[in-house]
């Protein structure tokens, strides 16, 4: 009876074993066939590059904004939380970490605030000389704003969305005289 014992703890073993070697051979496998990856790349989609850097945020009363650079257009645009009519759609925001979720064409992806670079200047020395020693600012001291600036980015922001509307409309009346 013993070895009978023996033989049934042998073979349990054994089975744990190939039910192992089947889930590490499953991972493996989708690792390398990722169902999120883009089609016939063959990598993760962990590994793709992020088509977008955040760049900035700036914080306007309970709104924030956000500077989207695109490298490949070599364009940048500052958007808000869920705005459409741009190829791609923050749609969360993480002060702690400043990270946003950013949704394009069905794509999702975290991008993290870039550190800025700031080279100081001092009296006597060109901007050659003083790159050769860069700072780092804090990211929360940049993003402050005073009362100053928070009216004068109000009035860009009115002027430009009559610009944009004066635009509509001047498109609308050339397209109704055609």
């Amino acid at each position: 009876m013993g070895l009978a014992l023996n033989i049934r703890r042998l073979a349990g073993l054994a089975g744990l074993a190939s039910i192992a070697a089947l889930a590490a051979s499953a991972e493996s496998n989708l690792l390398e066939n990722s169902p999120f990856a883009p089609t016939g790349t063959g990598a993760p989609a962990a590994t793709q590059p992020a088509p977008l850097e955040l760049r900035g945020i700036v914080r306007t009363g309970s709104e924030y904004e956000f500077s989207l650079y695109d490298p490949a257009k070599r364009e940048s645009v500052w958007v808000t939380l869920n705005e459409s009519g741009h190829d791609f759609v923050v749609k969360t925001y993480d002060a702690a970490r400043d990270t946003i979720f950013v949704d394009q064409g069905g794509r999702g992806y975290a991008l993290v605030l870039k550190d800025a670079r700031i080279t100081p200047l001092v009296r006597g020395t060109t901007p050659q000389t003083a790159a050769a020693s860069p700072a780092t600012a804090s990211n929360q001291a940049a993003r402050e704003l005073t009362p100053e600036q928070l009216r004068i980015l109000d009035t860009l922001r009115k002027e430009k969305r009559q610009r944009e509307t004066a635009a509509l409309r001047a498109g609308r009346s050339m397209d109704s005289t055609e």
